[in-house]
C-alpha cells in the first residue's frame, strides 16, 4: 500500500506493575501491534531491546530499580534508538521537558483509554514506516524536521523574523505531528487561530478538515449542540438530525476558541469524546466514534479558572498535553514593521491605492505604541491610514486618534497636568522608560530630571 511495509511494528513494553504490563500487551495486540515482550525495570529493559531489537518502546517513567523511565531512553538511545512513547501519570510542564530531551513520540497520561493509546500508537507507527520506507532508522525525526513552508520571514501565514516569533515556529514544527491535544495561550489578536492552522498543516492530519469554532460566540443553549450535534426533535428549531462540529472534523483537526467559555455540561462532554473518542449528540443515546485532534485557545488563565470553580481540573490536564505561547506584538521587536508592511501592501491593494511606505515618525510611534489590541489591532490601524492618507507615505496625521502621540503643546507649556501625561505615558509603554520619552517627545535624561522635579516613582510603573 502506497510501497510501504505491511509488517506488524514490533513493540516492547516497559511496566513495573505487571497486571498493568499484561493489560497493555494485550491491548496492543489487539491494536494489531507485534509485542516482543514486558519488562518491569531498566535492567530488563535493556536486555530485552538488545535481543529483540523493537521498534517502538512503550514505557512508564517511574520504573522498578532505581533508575526511571527517562535514564532508560537515553541508554536505549545510545544503543540503536527506538521510538519511544511514555506512560505518565502527571502531564506538568517538567515532566513533558523530559519526555522532549529524549526524542520521544509522545506519553500518554494515566489513567488512560483504549483510544488515546491507539491515537498516540497510531502516529508513532506514521513515522516508524515513513522513515523505514526512506531508509532511515526508527527514531523520532521531529526536532530535526523538514520545514518546507518556512520561507525567512513566514511559516503558513505566520509573519516574524524576531527570536520569538522563530522560536515559535520551531516549537509548532516539533510537536505538529504528534497527535496530542495542544492549548495555544496569548492575549486577544495575538494570532492563536493562525497558531493553530499551523499546527494543522504540519501534522499528520494536514489532508483532513480544520474547523474552527469560537466558544464565546456559542450561547449555553447552542454550544452543545453546535460542538456535538443534535436529534431531530430535540428542541425547537432542530427539523433534522444535525452532525455537530466533532463529527465534521473526524479525520482532522478541531480547533476550539476561548475554550474558557464552555459551560459545565460542554465540558463533560468534551472531557468524554477526549478520553474515549466517543460523543453524543444532544437529545439522543447513541454513541458515535470519532477520531479527532483538538487544538483549543485561551486568553483567560485555566488554572485560575480551575481554582475558582469554573473549569474542571481533569479537562485542564487533558488540553495542556502540549501548551504552545503566543508573545504579544508589543514583545516582537521590528516584527511590528514588517507585519505594518505586509498589512500596508495588502490593504492598498484592497482599496485600490498607492500608498506604498511608512515614514519614520511613524514607525517610531509603533514601536513605542503597547498595542493591546495586538495583530488584529495593528491590521486595522493600517486600514485606517490608507483611507485616510489615499497615496505616498503614511504619516502621523493618518493614524487613528488613540493612536497619534501626544501633541507637543500638551508638555511643559499646556494646559494639561504634567505629571498626569507622564503617568499616562508611562502607563501605556508598561514602564518602559524609553519609550515613554518617545511618546511624550523629550529624551530619556529629560524625563528622569522631571521625575525628580515632580516627585513621581517610576518604579511603580
Amino acid at each position: 500500500m502506497n510501497g510501504q511495509p505491511t509488517e506488524k511494528v514490533r513493540v516492547m513494553v516497559v511496566e513495573d506493575e505487571a497486571i498493568v504490563q499484561l493489560h497493555l500487551c494485550r491491548m496492543l495486540t489487539g491494536l494489531g501491534f507485534e509485542v516482543v515482550g514486558g519488562a518491569s525495570s531498566s535492567i530488563e529493559a535493556l536486555a530485552l531491546a538488545e535481543e529483540q531489537k523493537p521498534e517502538l518502546v512503550l514505557m512508564d517513567i517511574e520504573l522498578q530499580g532505581g533508575t526511571n523511565g527517562i535514564e532508560t531512553a537515553h541508554l536505549l538511545n545510545a544503543s540503536y534508538g527506538p521510538a519511544i512513547v511514555f506512560l505518565t501519570a502527571y502531564a506538568d510542564e517538567v515532566t513533558v521537558q523530559l519526555t522532549e530531551t529524549v526524542g520521544a513520540v509522545g506519553y500518554i497520561v494515566k489513567p488512560y483509554s483504549r483510544n488515546e493509546v491507539r491515537a498516540v500508537l497510531s502516529t508513532a507507527k506514521g513515522l516508524i514506516r515513513r522513515l523505514a520506507a526512506a531508509g532511515g532508522k526508527p527514531m523520532l525525526p521531529i526536532a530535526g524536521s523538514t520545514r518546507t513552508s518556512r520561507t525567512s520571514s513566514g511559516f503558513h501565514g505566520m509573519v516574524g523574523e524576531s527570536p520569538i516569533m522563530q522560536s515559535l515556529f520551531d516549537r509548532i514544527a516539533d510537536v505538529a505531528p504528534l497527535n496530542w491535544t495542544i492549548l495555544i495561550e496569548g492575549e486577544t489578536g495575538s494570532g492563536k487561530e493562525l497558531a493553530a492552522r499551523a499546527l494543522h498543516a504540519e501534522s499528520q492530519r494536514a489532508q483532513g478538515p480544520f474547523i474552527a469554532v469560537n466558544c464565546a460566540g456559542l450561547t449555553e443553549s447552542l454550544l452543545g449542540s453546535q460542538i456535538f450535534g443534535h436529534k431531530r426533535g430535540t428542541f425547537t428549531g432542530a427539523v433534522a438530525d444535525q452532525k455537530g462540529f466533532f463529527e465534521a472534523a473526524n479525520g482532522g483537526t478541531l480547533f476550539l476558541d476561548e475554550v474558557a467559555d464552555i459551560s459545565a455540561s460542554a465540558q463533560q462532554a468534551l472531557l468524554r469524546v477526549l478520553d474515549d473518542g466517543v460523543l453524543q449528540r444532544v437529545g439522543e443515546t447513541l454513541d458515535r466514534q470519532v477520531d479527532v485532534r483538538v487544538i483549543s485557545a485561551t486568553q483567560r488563565d485555566l488554572a485560575a479558572e480551575v481554582i475558582s470553580g469554573k473549569f474542571r481540573a481533569d479537562l485542564l490536564y487533558r488540553l495542556r498535553a502540549v501548551r504552545v505561547g503566543i508573545a504579544p506584538l508589543r514583545q516582537r521587536g521590528d516584527d511590528i514593521i514588517l507585519l505594518a508592511r505586509k498589512f500596508l501592501a495588502a490593504a492598498s491593494a484592497q482599496a485600490g491605492l498607492e500608498v506604498k511606505d511608512i515614514s519614520e515618525a511613524v514607525q517610531l510611534r509603533f514601536a513605542a505604541y503597547s498595542w493591546p489590541g495586538n495583530v488584529r489591532e495593528l491590521r486595522h490601524v493600517i486600514e485606517h491610514g490608507v483611507l485616510a492618507c489615499r497615496k505616498g507615505t503614511l504619516h502621523l496625521d493618518h493614524l487613528p486618534p488613540e493612536i497619534q502621540p501626544l501633541e507637543s503643546g500638551m508638555m511643559f507649556g499646556g494646559q494639561q497636568d504634567e505629571k498626569a501625561q507622564i503617568q499616562a505615558a508611562l502607563a501605556q509603554c508598561q514602564g518602559n522608560r524609553a519609550a515613554a520619552a518617545r511618546l511624550l517627545g523629550i529624551s530619556r535624561a529629560t524625563l528622569y530630571r522631571r521625575f525628580a522635579q515632580l516627585k513621581l516613582d517610576p518604579e511603580s510603573f
